[in-house]
């Protein structure tokens, strides 16, 4: 028996930071304020409860935690049989209505055409997370010298001329260039210099389960055939040849086209600074 309040989910990619903001704690945000359970400037109401079968790490917890009026609890640990369990007060599931992107699962992957996320979403769920890590952009961001962050890897899809690429990018922007990695930085460290930065370069997603996904020994002939492409074409979810080479590898970066890139957007930022 549960005795309290819970909030039942179940676990998708867990430990990837970008499948557990988008997938998982964007919606719950967006679900439990709905149901007016939810609060801006009060501790969650209900603990959650995660129904899966892969272990957390202590970090993904903590993330998790920050909306949870309990630490969160994953059903592999209290749950040891299939018997019948019971709650005294229970919420199960979530909204999808701030999902903007699907993984391939029966077409293939890309942006939603029906996306209903908007930016108050988006800005009321970081102002949640900035609160609850302490993070205050008024004290975090009174450098006067505008710089830039390069996201890198440090142990698997490492980018091989990072420092060439680091290099080309102050040269052209005239910036300070911050690299920071989930190996050698805190989620609050990050998401407190990325809150202040002028702009970010990065090459790869965040870290995926790898065990969890097949098709991850490619044949001879066939890794040859995909090094002769130059795109990945489109694809299901998630044992695509390809997709998994192309996901995994390290890389070499094209560092003219990421700086024309970057100083592009850089320009409409400014223009659109100007308008406002």
């Amino acid at each position: 028996m549960f005795f309290g309040s819970y909030h039942l989910l179940g676990q998708f990619a867990p430990n990837n930071i970008a499948h557990d903001i988008h997938d998982f704690l964007l919606p719950l945000f967006n679900t439990l304020t709905g149901l007016n359970e939810f609060q801006l400037d009060a501790e969650p109401s209900r603990t959650l409860l995660i129904y899966g079968l892969v272990p957390i790490t202590a970090s993904t917890r903590s993330l998790y935690s920050l909306f949870s009026r309990y630490p969160s609890t994953l059903s592999l640990d209290v749950m040891m049989d299939e018997s019948l369990v019971c709650f005294e007060d229970v919420t199960i599931g979530l909204s999808h209505d701030t999902i903007w992107y699907q993984w391939g699962f029966g077409r293939p992957e890309g942006p939603l055409d029906d996306r209903k996320v908007t930016s108050e979403h988006l800005q009321n769920f970081t102002g949640y997370v900035k609160e609850k890590l302490n993070i205050d952009d008024k004290s975090a961001c009174l450098e006067k010298d505008e710089f830039g962050i390069l996201f890198s890897r440090r142990s698997t899809r490492v980018i091989l001329n990072e420092i060439k690429l680091r290099e080309s990018i102050t040269a052209q922007t005239g910036m300070t260039i911050r690299t920071l990695s989930f190996e050698q930085n805190s989620l609050e460290e990050i998401i407190a210099n990325v809150s202040c930065a002028k702009f970010i370069v990065g090459m790869h997603g965040s870290i995926l389960i790898l065990g969890l996904y097949p098709g991850l020994t490619v044949t001879e002939e066939k890794r040859l055939e995909i090094l002769a492409s130059d795109e990945v074409a489109p694809h299901l979810c998630c044992a695509d040849p390809a997709f998994r080479f192309r996901l995994n590898q390290d890389t070499i970066v094209d560092i003219p086209a990421v700086i024309e890139i970057l100083l592009g957007a850089l320009e409409e930022q400014g223009r659109r600074a100007n308008v406002s």
